[in-house]
């Protein structure tokens, strides 16, 4: 997915600085947070990745883990995450959960044009 068609299919609203080229696919891109890695799947559904430190790809703890996946749970296809060493995935249908939790998973919001008033 091209970078404007993804920023579109948010709705504008998270920063065109946290769409990233994918270092290992070159036509790929991904939305990077600070404890996440979301790629498009294709009919509206997202791969999460919940890892610490975008692409170093640190280990999250068990607790962080947790609270974000049950903070996630209204919009999971497959049930739940799962959960590795330091790490877990799964897929969401549709962006209003990731747009609900933005702040949770650590990705930064579109900043519009402020107004002078001054004037």
């Amino acid at each position: 997915m091209k970078k404007e068609l993804m920023y579109q299919a948010f709705n504008y609203q998270i920063s065109k600085t946290a769409i990233v080229k994918d270092p290992c696919v070159s036509s790929d891109f991904n939305i990077i947070g600070r404890f996440c890695i979301i790629h498009p799947n294709g009919n509206d559904v997202w791969d999460i990745w919940l890892v610490g430190g975008g692409w170093r790809l640190d280990p999250l703890g068990t607790r962080k883990i947790g609270f974000i996946s049950k903070q996630l749970s209204k919009y999971w296809i497959n049930g739940t995450f799962k959960e590795l060493c330091g790490e877990a995935h799964g897929k969401v249908k549709g962006v209003e959960g990731i747009l609900r939790n933005l702040q949770l998973l650590g990705i930064r919001k579109h900043r519009g044009a402020k107004q002078c008033t001054c004037l």
